[in-house]
């Protein structure tokens, strides 16, 4: 017995011939496979001069090396700055520690921000403040991995000058616009800083991957539900992101559907197949007489063996994907009504302001009930996925 391999059409290698006497499971490792490459394989029998049979055909795909990099900094003010970086890549980690390390130019690395746990690729970003005015910084974005550190790339930024405002020096008093958030981690928010009594003021907040934006609060009370808002500021405000986390991605799950079906047409033509010649073999064995072609007979028994072992593992996998179809076609069905109701509060918020304002608290009544239908249909598709 041995393994035939290959990463592309043909079958190109093959792994070195063991003898069994017996049935049972057999392995070989491979080595020195190119990284994030697919390959595949299948396990192959010689029992006899020309006689040769294969399994089914499997695929694996090696994990790519990690890779991060270092992005522009954005929203640099006099004393603050949004650090940016992007997971390319995690390998075959489960999760990776990444952080910033920042330093005026010229200066040693001595400072870094807090480290953050990624389970997957994308941006990542973090705010850091009591920047000196009018400097020129240097950051990088590194990431940690088992007992190896990665670097990004150096990148610089330069902070602006201290605004003029208030009083005595004539100068025209501004309003402060602060924005924070109820998770740090959970999105970048731009817009915060001083502006000119009734200016047009546009805020904007984006959540990093595996989030969700809900609303911005005032005081704990809704301020709008617009992830992009603009308004005009007649005073100091403060501001709060409320970002949810996004238990499920069931996206992958969807897109997987039609393959998933694919995949269980073809395992019931294999299963519908060995059925077939187990059958066929059957009926050759129960023909021949044992003591006359005990050799034959041998090997009959031992390939029948294999198939009827082929065929309990293709039943157990014809089950799994039937059960797993069941519940994908549920989240699908679960999926569509809530970006129905989506879309529905997105269609209500943007005529909210034709209505009588008298009206409009019924309004939000109604935004409100519908974002709670959402979120329990959130907790039906977390509840299908992880059962």
């Amino acid at each position: 017995v041995y393994f035939e391999w290959r990463k592309g059409e043909i079958w190109t290698d093959e792994t070195e011939k063991m003898s069994v006497s017996k049935i049972g499971e057999f392995e070989f490792t491979l080595t020195d496979l190119d990284p994030g490459t697919e390959y595949h394989f299948r396990a192959v029998v010689d029992w006899g001069i020309d006689q040769t049979d294969s399994s089914e055909v499997k695929k694996i795909k090696t994990y790519n090396f990690p890779e991060i990099v270092t992005m522009e900094a954005e929203d640099v003010s006099y004393s603050s700055a949004n650090l940016k970086g992007e997971l390319l890549e995690i390998g075959k980690e489960e999760g990776v520690e990444v952080f910033f390390r920042y330093r005026e130019k010229g200066d040693d690395w001595g400072l870094q921000t807090e480290k953050m746990i990624r389970e997957s690729q994308g941006t990542f970003n973090k705010q850091i403040s009591n920047l000196s005015q009018s400097t020129e910084y240097e950051f990088e974005a590194i990431m940690e991995w088992q007992s190896d550190i990665v670097y990004g790339g150096i990148f610089n930024f330069e902070t602006t000058s201290r605004p003029r405002s208030g009083g005595g020096g004539g100068g025209v008093s501004r309003y402060f616009l602060r924005l924070t958030s109820n998770d740090l981690s959970a999105g970048s928010l731009y817009g915060e800083g001083r502006y000119l009594p009734g200016s047009s003021v546009d805020i904007r907040a984006v959540p990093e991957e595996g989030f969700r934006f809900v609303r911005w609060d005032k005081g704990g009370e809704v301020f709008s539900r617009n992830q992009e808002y603009s308004f005009v500021i007649e005073g100091d405000i403060n501001l709060t992101a409320i970002f949810s986390p996004v238990r499920i991605e069931h996206i992958e799950f969807l897109e997987d559907l039609s393959d998933l079906e694919t995949d269980l047409q073809e395992k019931n033509k294999l299963l519908e197949k060995d059925l077939r010649i187990s059958n066929l073999v059957k009926a050759i064995l129960s023909s021949i007489d044992g003591e006359e072609n005990p050799e034959v007979k041998y090997i009959l028994q031992s390939y029948l063996n294999n198939i009827e072992g082929r065929i309990e593992d293709l039943k157990t996998e014809v089950e799994e994907i039937e059960q797993k179809l069941q519940r994908y076609r549920r989240i699908k069905e679960l999926t569509e009504r809530k970006e129905k109701a989506q879309r529905l509060i997105e269609l209500i918020e943007s005529l909210v302001h034709q209505v009588d304002p008298q009206k409009r608290e019924f309004i939000e009544d109604v935004v409100g009930l519908i974002s709670s239908n959402i979120e329990k249909i959130r907790e039906d598709i977390f509840i299908l996925i992880t059962n």
